[in-house]
Order: C-alpha cells, then structure tokens, then sequence
C-alpha cells in the first residue's frame, strides 16, 4: 500500500540520537558528497591558507605558486600531525613535530634524518590532495576520490542562482556556532517556515507577509523556494545596504531561499546573501557555520560596520529564537513517547529527510534501478508513527516506502520497513516503480541482540 504524503508524520527521534546513524551518515554522506567550505576571497593570494574539518578529517585549503586553489588532508605523511592550523600566509608548511616541509603544492621538499630509509622515496611523498570545485566565489571539497562530477553536483542550484554572479559580492560577517542538536535539525529549521509566526513573532515574522509558500522539490532533495515576500534582515524590515546589482528590478521584499544537501542552506534578498552549513560533531551536538554577503560597494564604503552591526544584532535574535528549539528537540528526540501529530500542510514540502534517508539506502547498495531522466520530485514524504525500529524489532508488521532519490536522476526504490507506518510518496518518471526486496534489506544492515536495524 502506498499513502500520500499528506498522511505523512514526524521522522523518528532515533534518527537524530542513535550514534549508528551518524556513523552511516559520515560514511556515507559525509566521505562522499561535495561541501561548501570557504570562498575564494579569504585566499587571495599564493600561499594564504585555511584548515578546517569535514567530520573526522582535518583539511588544509592553500592557493599555490600558480593561483590555483588547492585542498589537502592536513596530516604529515611522517606521522600524522596537522601540519597547519588556522588561517595564514605561508611560503612553505612546516610539520611542527619533525620538521618535515611541504611545498605549497603539497610536495614534500625536505624530511631530516631520512636519507638511511630504504623504503622512502622523498620524490614519491607527497600530502595525499582532495578535489576542490568553485562556483559563485565558493569554494567546495570532497573527501570522495571518486566524486560525482562537481557541474553535475551544483547543476539545479547554479541554475537557479547563477544569475546573481555571486562572485562580485564579498562576505561581510562569518557566524561560527557550536550546538547541543543533532546536525539534521538546524538544517530542517531553516526550509521549516511554518514556524516563523509563532517563534519570530517579534523579530522577523512581522516583515512576511506569509508562511504558506510554494515548494519546488528536487528529486535529489534540493528544496527550493522561488520567490516570496518578507523584509530584509534589519529593525525595521527595510533595505539598509546597496541593492545586489542582479537584483536591481526586483521588490525591496523580493525574497528567495534554497536547501543544497546534504547541508547548505541558503537564503537571497535584494541587498544580502546567506549561506549556512551544518556539521556534526556527535549525535547531539553540531557546529553551524554562516557566511552573509554583500555588494562589494557597501563592504568597500563608509557604511560597512553600521550595516554589518544593524544587521548582527537582528541575526543574533533570530538564531537565538532558533536554537532553543532545536536544543529542545535534541532533549526529546531520544525519549520513549515519540511526537505522533500528521504534519501540518505548511511543513510537509520538505524532502529533505526522505533524500537523506534514500541516500543512505542507495549508497549502501540498496537502491533499486534508477529511473530514466532528472524528472523533479512532485510528491514526498516520510512517516513514522513514533516506533523506533532499534527497540521495535520488526513487531509492528511491515510496509511500503516509496522516494527518489539521486544525483543527476530520479532514485525509486520500495522497501519493506519493519514499522508498519514508515511511508513515503514520490512516482517514478513514467510512472514505473522499482522493487527492493525486504530480505536484501534486512540482510544489508547490522543486527545487535537479534534485532534488526533500519533507517
């Protein structure tokens, strides 16, 4: 039996708190997908560095001798230790351990001591280099030695907001938080609008006209919100800095706001870009890094701090409102009283949590075939009627999920889940449907104490 996504409830709570989950997540999202770490503006010159982390591996981000950009895993090949921390300018990388120094192409040009080693090439050794992808003035990075081409990655996205030539902007305010939530809810919080009237009612929710918007879903998760009306983020809701020049014609409301997954959130309005990426540090706690942009003229003119302060302030407000919630749904999320209520018509647009499941389903070597096309999702949803299927083991029957899932095409898969309620909708292109099997299912994930465990 296949539900419509009206009928559609909350995710389970132990998507957000059991530590096996995360584990599939780092593994299979987080070592294989493309992430948006920097822009290109904070490496302007040869040698200006950056070290980071994507979950459990330290990186470094270099522009070298030639101008390219370039990002390695920031690890002596000696061995082990970070061989740069913060950000900089560098001729050279120096390990401060034994001294072994790297170009800033990653070649390693000197390690003392080392001449009497038959096993070691000096000319061989090299800091192992990640692929790096830039669009709009951003800089992305994957793990993956084998990524999804990074055009096919960003396809929908540049198409929707290539036009605004990010690149001429320039970031004005970086915003780095540590959270106690799970990843997964700072990014649902900010595609869920349903609750800007009654938590922002005293900041933001006075400048939208209204929360009922139009959703454009993607079949790979992407959610999209086209256009809607709201202020710009200041006391008063009106513009306080020069118009982005692609948005001249547009109303001072004129408003737009995406989700890239697995982690990106971003948002436009007529005088400032957001961008926000969440990251887990453990199954309940995250860090949230925000990067707000600005015509170049207003971060090169007189009124820099004052718009940048004005702006701040309301920022402030708004993610404090926020982060009491998702801190509260962390509290919960492990209890034993699931949230049970239907989904209100004005959350369920999101496909976010469907995608995020499918792709673990799907990069494990679950998915069915997939479909012919990119064809847009029209139609998804996930249920689950409070049970948690660590706990459950199977007792509540079975049924059917039905979702789509997939880069650079629509992923179909049925799968018989052992809760009775886990549903999803979603039509495969042509209509077509694919099977997975239970068995295959239950065979491909782990079991502890002679219960199965499902996503």
């Amino acid at each position: 039996m296949f539900r419509d996504v009206t009928e559609a409830t909350h995710a389970p709570g132990y998507l957000y708190s059991d530590p096996r989950v995360l584990d599939l997540e780092i593994r299979e999202i987080f070592r294989k997908d493309w992430f948006c770490v920097a822009r290109t503006e904070e490496l302007p010159e040869p040698g200006d560095y950056f070290a980071l982390r994507i979950v459990k591996e330290s990186v470094l981000l270099c522009r070298d001798r030639a101008g390219q950009v370039r990002a390695f895993s920031n690890m002596c090949r000696h061995r082990g230790v970070e061989i740069a921390s913060g950000k900089g300018r560098a001729v050279q990388f120096v390990c401060p351990y034994h001294g072994w120094t790297y170009d800033l192409d990653g070649r390693l040009k000197g390690a003392g001591h080392m001449s009497d080693s038959a096993a070691f090439d000096r000319r061989e050794c090299r800091l192992p280099e990640l692929h790096v992808g830039s669009w709009g003035g951003w800089i992305f990075v994957t793990l993956n030695p084998h990524p999804v081409p990074f055009g096919e990655y960003l396809a929908d996205f540049s198409g929707k907001f290539g036009y605004l030539e990010l690149e001429t902007l320039k970031v004005g305010l970086r915003v780095d938080v540590t959270l106690k939530c799970n990843w997964k809810l700072m990014v649902e919080n900010f595609v869920d609008f349903y609750h800007v009237n009654v938590l922002h009612r005293d900041s933001i929710a006075r400048f939208m006209k209204t929360v009922d918007l139009t959703y454009d879903l993607r079949a790979n998760g992407q959610v999209y919100v086209d256009e809607y009306d709201t202020g710009t983020l200041s006391k008063s809701g009106e513009l306080t800095a020069k118009r982005i020049a692609a948005l001249e014609g547009k109303s001072p409301r004129f408003s737009q706001a995406a989700l890239l997954p697995p982690n990106l959130n971003f948002f436009v309005r007529p005088d400032y870009v957001s961008l926000y990426t969440s990251w887990p540090l453990t199954v309940d706690t995250m860090r949230m890094s925000g990067m707000i942009l600005w015509a170049r003229e207003t971060m090169e003119g007189p009124d820099r701090d004052n718009v940048v302060a004005e702006f701040k302030v309301m920022l402030d407000k708004v993610l404090a409102e926020d982060f009491s919630m998702v801190e509260s749904l962390q509290n919960t999320a492990g209890a034993g009283i699931c949230a049970g209520p239907h989904v209100a018509a004005r959350a369920r647009r999101s496909a976010f949590r469907e995608a995020q499941r499918r792709a673990l389903v799907r990069r494990s070597g679950l998915g069915g075939p997939r479909a012919a096309g990119g064809a847009r999702e029209r139609r998804t949803g996930l249920s689950h009627g409070g049970c948690d299927p660590f706990a459950c083991g199977g007792r509540h029957g079975s049924n059917s999920a039905v979702g789509r899932i997939g880069t650079g095409g629509a992923f179909h898969s049925r799968a018989r889940i052992p809760c009775a309620s886990m549903v999803g909708g979603g039509a495969g292109a042509g209509g077509r449907r694919a099977a997975l099997s239970g068995d295959r299912l239950a065979r491909a994930r782990p079991v502890e104490q002679g219960r199965r465990i499902f996503l």
